[in-house]
């Protein structure tokens, strides 16, 4: 029986990998043309876009979005249309008030209603996504979200190069993300029921006191996931500038390549039967373990490979102009492996209700972000401090989470420092070992291709 479901949970995430690799390709093959058609300042607003969008998402569903994976069979269906129309109310209001924040605060009124109809599109087709995916995971319809990689990142593909081509520089690039976002809903709601077209005001709030828990803590601990990391993407914009932005912004999307990769699909099939366990009453504490030591054994090779050429990959990609970034990639890519961690125990923290472990872990990493970028601007003058400040201060506090976590569910937590310290100092080493071994290869045996190679090292 265990080795059933094994081999179901492996050919599962070999499904949603399968789909998250072609995805990634794509945007791989691609974003060096977009980044060299739009520009780091057009990839720095979006950036702005992104970060609004997704701090405001998280609010749009009041946190209930999580509640479909744990309610019962006969709750699905009305739950999940009370949900989709209150995501569709917030993300409406919030674009309103950016917009009226906008005016207020002196900005231009055109760069206000762009950036505010973007947001408002944007806000809510990616909540919408991310509601139907919590629902087709509890379905176990992983053929259906295959797919969803590849149609959204071709979309943007498609559709960002072929306006920037025609000369739609300005909006060309926004219009192929939200485009992205709706054919990949409209893929997904093929296999869901039919939203209810009225709810009385009474349903809704017994769904809101029903799961006040998921209001009271999974709401905050959602705007706080975001706020840790886009917080600090705004105060860089700020005080960097847009053009800074864009380079840590590539940096960034680099760097979620393994993450959606495996991280993701990982998390999508541990979320879905750590539920089914808790649902059934089982101990999830060795199932969690196990997940935890393979999400790390996953993570060590591609990251080990950014951290010793993070900048060669972005100088061949993006061009030597995003050489900032390169040096920023190998930075943050500490901090990337614990986000890959993460991810793929997505929901651990639902299943065993222990949501205001996530909350405070969030806020705790937040405040500390804010003053690492705080500090990096006033006292060093410099994104890089900045950047080692950020992966420093967000790797001690979620080294302290997932040590509460163990704790709790009856694990011992030294045995996640021990494993921890080994795979951070394991891919420290490799990183450092292989970066000198290639460059004293490539100095050694002089030729065209290597002296390019050479050149594209930020020594």
């Amino acid at each position: 029986m265990k080795k059933l479901k094994l081999s179901e949970s492996l050919k599962n995430v070999t499904k949603i990998s399968t789909g998250n690799v072609v995805g990634q390709i794509i945007a791989i093959v691609t974003l060096p043309f977009i980044s060299r058609i739009y520009g780091a300042e057009i990839i720095g607003i979006w950036a702005v876009i992104t970060a609004l969008a997704n701090i405001v998402s998280n609010i749009s569903d009041l946190g209930l979005a999580n509640s479909l994976m744990m309610c019962g069979d006969n709750e699905i269906i009305p739950r999940y249309s009370i949900v989709s129309k209150i995501s569709m109310y917030v993300s409406m209001l919030s674009g309103v008030v950016v917009f009226l924040y906008y005016i207020l605060t002196g900005q231009e009124l055109q760069y206000s209603i762009t950036v505010c109809g973007f947001l408002i599109m944007y806000t809510f087709t990616l909540r919408q996504v991310q509601i139907c995916y919590t629902l087709l995971s509890r379905y176990k319809e992983y053929s259906i979200l295959m797919m969803n990689s590849a149609i959204r990142f071709g979309s943007v593909a498609v559709i960002s190069i072929g306006l920037g081509m025609l000369g739609f520089i300005q909006y060309g690039y926004f219009i192929g993300n939200v485009a992205g976002q709706i054919l990949t809903l409209l893929h997904m709601r093929k296999k869901l029921p039919k939203i209810q077209k009225k709810n009385k005001i009474s349903e809704y709030t017994d769904v809101i006191k029903g799961n006040i828990d998921y209001v009271r803590y999974q709401m905050p601990a959602s705007i706080t996931v975001m706020l840790r990391t886009e917080l600090p993407n705004l105060l860089i914009g700020a005080l960097f500038g847009n053009k800074i932005l864009g380079y840590f912004s590539i940096s960034q999307k680099l760097l979620t390549i393994p993450v959606t990769f495996i991280g993701q699909s990982l998390g999508t099939v541990f979320y879905q039967r750590a539920a089914e366990m808790s649902r059934l009453g089982q101990n999830i504490g060795q199932f969690l373990k196990r997940n935890i030591n393979r999400s790390m054994l996953l993570a060590v090779i591609p990251m080990t490979l950014f951290a010793a050429f993070g900048d060669v990959a972005i100088n061949i990609f993006f061009g030597v102009e995003y050489s900032v970034g390169g040096v920023i990639c190998r930075i943050i890519v500490f901090r990337s492996l614990f986000n890959f961690i993460s991810t793929a125990t997505r929901g651990l923290d639902i299943v065993i209700n222990k949501q205001q472990y996530v909350l405070y872990t969030c806020i705790a990493q937040t405040i500390l972000a804010v003053g690492s970028v705080l500090c990096g601007f006033y006292v060093f003058h410099d994104i890089i401090a900045t950047s080692i400040i950020l992966v420093v201060t967000f790797i001690i506090i979620q080294i302290m989470y997932f040590c509460f976590m163990y704790k709790f569910i009856g694990l011992n937590p030294l045995i996640y420092l021990r494993d921890t310290a080994i795979i951070v100092g394991l891919m420290f080493a490799l990183s450092i070992v292989l970066r000198y071994a290639v460059i004293w290869i490539l100095q050694a045996f002089p030729n065209g291709f290597f002296n390019y190679l050479l050149s594209m090292f930020v020594l």
